[in-house]
This record gives structure tokens, C-alpha cells and sequence, in this order.
């Protein structure tokens, strides 16, 4: 009787060893699969789908740009054509507004602008908005607008 035990003792790791060869099989043929398909998918310069996704976001985001800065072109030639100041693009600041940034008398900011070679435009001073940050930094040593 014991050699009947025996007998499938033995069947049973022979199919244990079978089962764990046929595994190893099995993973090999799937690794070699996988690297066979990635050659193949790589020789035909096919992009990935996370690659495709980043693109066609960064289309999107063109587009919208795109649209709004259409949009702006349209605001300005209107405002252009219809004699407007355009929106956005010039605020005027005078000699006074420098003076009241600074804390400064506006006598010896004319001063300093004279010193500097800035002359009156139009029988006054008036800038424009990055004009008088540049005055405001070289009078002041970096002292901003947006303060």
C-alpha cells in the first residue's frame, strides 16, 4: 500500500514542476511578446496615448489663446477706428501721480526730471505707465508703482 502513496506523492511533484515550468513558459512568451510589439510600435513612429493626451491639450490651450487674443485685436481696431484711447494699452500718469508715489514735493520731481533729460510732452508730463515705473525706479532706487 505504501508504494501506491508513493506512487502519487511523486505524480503530484512531477505536476507541481510541471505547472511552475509552464508558468515560466507562459511569463517568457509574454515578455518577449510585449518587447516584439514595442520594436514594432516604435519602428512605425506611432505616439503613446499619454503622449497624444499632452499634445492635444496643448492644442487646446492655443486655440483659447488664440481666440482671446483675436477677440483683444477686434477691441483694439475698434477703439482705434473710433478715435478711444484702447483699453488696457495706455493710462496716462502725470508728473503729480510720480510725486504723490515718491512722497515727494512735484517742484522737485520737475527738477530731478530735468536732471534726467525728460522733457514735457504736449506742454505737460505725462507718461504712460511703464514710462513712469523706469522715472520711479531711477528716482527712487527700485520704489515700484504698484505699491
Amino acid at each position: 500500500m505504501q508504494t501506491g502513496g508513493k506512487f502519487f506523492d511523486d505524480l503530484a511533484k512531477l505536476m507541481n514542476n510541471a505547472v511552475g515550468v509552464a508558468q515560466g513558459a507562459k511569463s517568457e512568451a509574454e515578455n518577449a511578446f510585449n518587447s516584439w510589439m514595442d520594436r514594432w510600435l516604435a519602428e512605425r513612429n506611432l505616439v503613446t496615448r499619454e503622449e497624444f493626451d499632452a499634445v492635444r491639450s496643448m492644442a487646446q490651450l492655443a486655440r483659447e489663446e488664440n481666440e482671446a487674443l483675436k477677440a483683444r485685436v477686434a477691441d483694439l481696431e475698434s477703439a482705434l477706428g473710433s478715435g478711444a484711447e484702447p483699453l488696457g494699452l495706455k493710462k496716462v500718469v502725470t508728473l503729480n501721480d510720480i510725486a504723490q508715489r515718491l512722497d515727494w514735493n512735484p517742484v522737485r520731481v520737475r527738477r530731478r526730471l530735468q536732471k534726467m533729460g525728460i522733457s514735457k510732452k504736449g506742454g505737460r508730463y505725462a507718461f504712460t505707465v511703464d514710462e513712469a515705473r523706469e522715472i520711479v525706479n531711477d528716482l527712487q532706487g527700485g520704489l515700484s508703482l504698484d505699491r
